[in-house]
């Protein structure tokens, strides 16, 4: 449906900035980048560890009472009901994301360096190497790189970091602080659908020339950069961007 271009084929494309549009990449993150979630390796790795902690682990099993008959006390069970009624389809993407950042929360900011470092372990190998050629060779074009996700900012950042891809911002979600204490409690709204587009704009990256996703939700952006170029798409963003007239699949 989509032709197929590999990394080569895109940087020819984008040899020159087009007309009305800024020498920016706008990406999402997850299933993009990586062939992982941030948000589900975090929520996983505490549910590991047995360690959703004090207000955190209270307000998460609050909230999964309206998704649950039954609310498990281990918390590792309890991680993985939740994310399946996720991909079940019965908590919208909004909920979860804000679920999962939440329960990151009531620990120090040391304590939530060594969850990212642990995590972003996990995360890079699993890099879509020809995203990151691609993103490597256009910033070294001059472009910028402008990464917006559902998932917590500053770890999809430990992430990008580990995986050698090059970025200039992330907008993501973000827990409020108390001094070095990393509150239970989002600091502002998760950018996600219109949003995304909104963070890209407050970020200076608006219109860009060159848009990834993978998934229906992405559309928001993907349709109004000038080159959308989708990454192992979803049924959703394939149906979403049918007959769009620039549209690309990157092999």
């Amino acid at each position: 449906m989509f032709p197929t271009h590999d990394v080569e084929a895109l940087i020819a494309a984008l040899a020159e900035v087009p007309a009305g549009y800024r020498a920016t990449v706008a990406t999402d993150a997850d299933g993009t980048l990586w062939s992982t979630d941030v948000g589900d390796e975090i929520f996983v790795a505490l549910g590991e560890r047995g360690d959703f902690r004090g207000g955190a682990r209270d307000a998460l099993r609050d909230r999964a009472r309206a998704y649950l008959a039954e609310v498990p006390d281990d918390d590792l069970a309890l991680a993985r009901a939740l994310m399946a009624e996720y991909h079940a389809g019965r908590i919208e993407i909004g909920a979860m994301c804000e679920l999962q950042a939440e329960a990151v929360g009531d620990r120090s900011e040391r304590d939530l360096a060594d969850l990212y470092d642990g995590v972003a372990a996990r995360v890079a190998p699993t890099v879509r190497p020809e995203v990151r050629a691609l993103l490597i060779a256009l910033r070294a074009r001059g472009f910028t790189v402008h990464v917006v996700s559902g998932s917590l900012g500053d770890a999809v950042a430990r992430c990008l970091t580990a995986a050698g891809i090059p970025y200039d911002t992330v907008a993501g979600a973000s827990l409020a602080r108390d001094g070095d204490r990393v509150l239970p409690t989002l600091a502002g709204a998760v950018p996600l659908f219109e949003a995304k587009v909104h963070a890209l704009t407050a970020a200076g990256a608006w219109p860009a020339s060159l848009g990834l996703g993978d998934g229906g939700w992405d559309v928001t952006f993907l349709r109004d950069v000038h080159l959308p170029v989708l990454v192992h798409p979803k049924p959703a963003l394939v149906e979403a961007m049918r007959g769009h007239p620039r549209a690309v699949v990157i092999g």
